[in-house]
């Protein structure tokens, strides 16, 4: 069976392997256009396929959520460029001339981007104008077709009347672990609603923790020590009093006084060596 895709991974290897040092100017330009005409022309097959592979719901049967969530485990797609080609298929889907002129050649994937973005939010005016945007399409290239895109859907948002309840969606978009992001158009009675609920659910905000370090409000700061004031407070404080003595401490005997020449020596005043005198017991008074 002849498979086209593997015969284009032979073609590419052939491709790298070429050799361009010796081209000249003319015969680079020619390669490079001719490889950008190449692109285009795959680029809407993968919209094709992706489109096909997403109205099967093919991505889920690894387990996944979602068509972009896919791509972008199973590709080196960012999730932004996935939701864009997801995105994208979808548009061709809802719109077959659209996605005819795609297959065909006739206009570029860049072309259909810029569609799909106008139509979001513009369904019903999008249905009603889409052949005239598409006929501008073919005639002009993708920079001044995105300007006509984003023009028509500001006309579109200055003259659409108030919404009503017809208008209500609400969708959630799970990605790949799990989260969702909301989308859609509630009326304001419904969005007061969901903000009181989700005030409710919220855990009340603790109050911040009590710096510990910091000084009380009302206490005085504790000058520097090379502060004029720390240094006149230094000069001008009374002298700290003695330790007190414990009972235990003997207390310093004051230094004598210089003996006069008059005062008997020391010596003189010790008691002599020898038996103490002693006194016969008095007797009964007369």
């Amino acid at each position: 069976m002849f498979d086209p895709v593997a015969e284009a991974r032979v073609l590419l290897k052939d491709l790298a392997a070429e050799d361009r040092s010796g081209w000249t100017p003319q015969a680079r330009s020619d390669r490079v256009r001719d490889l950008a005409e190449l692109h285009e022309r795959t680029a809407p097959e993968l919209v094709r396929t992706v489109e096909g592979w997403d109205t099967g719901s093919d991505w889920a049967l690894d387990g996944h959520l979602s068509a972009p969530a896919w791509l972008a485990w199973q590709t080196r797609a960012t999730k932004t460029d996935a939701a864009k080609l997801v995105r994208t298929a979808r548009f061709v889907r809802r719109y077959h001339t659209i996605a005819e002129a795609l297959t065909g050649g006739d206009v570029a994937v860049a072309h259909v981007e810029a569609m799909a973005r106008a139509e979001r939010h513009h369904e019903d005016e999008f249905a009603l104008s889409a052949d005239a945007l598409l006929t501008a399409a073919k005639e002009m290239g993708p920079t001044e077709f995105a300007d006509v895109c984003r023009t028509w859907a500001h006309f579109v948002d200055d003259h659409k009347p108030a919404h009503d309840f017809d208008d209500r969606a609400f969708r959630i978009r799970y990605l790949m672990d799990g989260w969702g992001v909301p989308d859609g158009l509630l009326d304001p009675e419904t969005c007061a609603m969901l903000e009181t609920c989700f005030k409710d659910l919220a855990p009340p905000t603790p109050p911040p923790a009590p710096n510990r370090s910091a000084p009380p409000v009302n206490a005085t700061p504790m000058p520097s020590p090379t502060s004029p004031a720390a240094t006149s407070a230094a000069t001008t404080a009374p002298p700290l009093p003695p330790p007190p003595m414990s009972s235990s401490t003997p207390t310093p005997t004051p230094p004598t006084a210089t003996a006069s020449a008059s005062s008997p020596p020391l010596e003189s005043l010790r008691t002599p060596p020898g038996p103490l005198p002693t006194s016969s017991p008095a007797g009964p008074s007369a």
